[in-house]
């Protein structure tokens, strides 16, 4: 396949993109060398001749005082590349959203249940977590109105090697931001391209990336008991936790029977 990559230059983009080539696929980059995703032709252009499109490009986080340019880049831009997609009648999409597509694991509200999953409420704290929800609003449209396959991942904190050796010296409860809860950056790269490649699927779909356990040296039962003791849970806690003391706290099992992804890294083992 020949598969444009937005953002090809970002922490998931450069792995995205020699995972892909490894496995044989020519490979178009487009990042802020190439063009601006905010214009319509540039990226008529980029998508021209493509058989799938890895929407990786945005401004990844809330920036202060630059609203309009998070929503012009995320959103604006997302929306061009599928206008550009239907232009050329490329079907397949994997346009990347995020957790922050919820609003927040309870940093700004009260966290709703346990484990988190992919039918956890919408709630919009900042623009950036708005863009991603917009976002896959005109994801959705785009599937259901020009009959295309469009994926949207929602990875949680995307990590690597160099953040792990620090995590094993954090003894401390610390704040659960977004359930302490992690993805390692190979194991996106490895979704996304499930996600581009994967001939069974159609429609529009959205699900979490997550690690298989959280981001703490303590047991997952220790942190619910002193952080969220009155959360309940939907699956009972004895049973989410039983076959790993330090289970994360994030339902992907959307992600893993769509896909057939399965995180293989765990900071633990490294």
């Amino acid at each position: 396949m020949k598969i444009l990559v937005t953002g090809s230059a970002g922490r998931i983009g450069k792995v995205l993109c020699a995972l892909l080539e490894e496995h044989g696929h020519a490979v178009r980059p487009f990042d802020v060398e190439q063009g601006d995703l905010r214009d319509i032709e540039a990226v008529y252009a980029a998508v021209e001749g493509v058989d799938a499109v890895a929407h990786l490009g945005a401004i990844p986080w809330a920036v202060p005082g630059k609203d309009y340019d998070v929503m012009s880049v995320n959103v604006q831009g997302t929306t061009n590349v599928l206008l550009a997609c239907v232009k050329h009648g490329v079907k397949r999409v994997v346009a990347y959203s995020s957790v922050n597509a919820f609003g927040s694991f309870g940093m700004d509200r009260a966290i709703a249940f346990l484990p988190g999953a992919d039918d956890y409420p919408h709630g919009s704290f900042n623009i950036y977590q708005l863009s991603k929800h917009l976002n896959e609003e005109t994801c959705h449209y785009f599937a259901e109105r020009h009959g295309m396959t469009i994926l949207c991942p929602r990875p949680v904190f995307v990590s690597s090697a160099e953040h792990y050796p620090k995590w094993s010296e954090n003894t401390g409860d610390g704040y659960l931001v977004d359930l302490s809860s992690y993805v390692d950056v190979t194991d996106v790269a490895e979704a996304t391209r499930l996600a581009l490649t994967k001939e069974t699927l159609s429609g529009f779909h959205a699900f979490l990336l997550a690690a298989d356990d959280t981001t703490s040296v303590h047991p997952t039962a220790e942190i619910v008991a002193r952080q969220l003791p009155d959360v309940p849970w939907r699956i009972p806690q004895s049973e989410w936790l039983a076959d790993n003391p330090y289970c994360g706290l994030i339902d992907c099992r959307v992600a893993k029977e769509l896909l057939g992804w399965q995180p293989k890294v765990s900071w633990r083992t490294l």
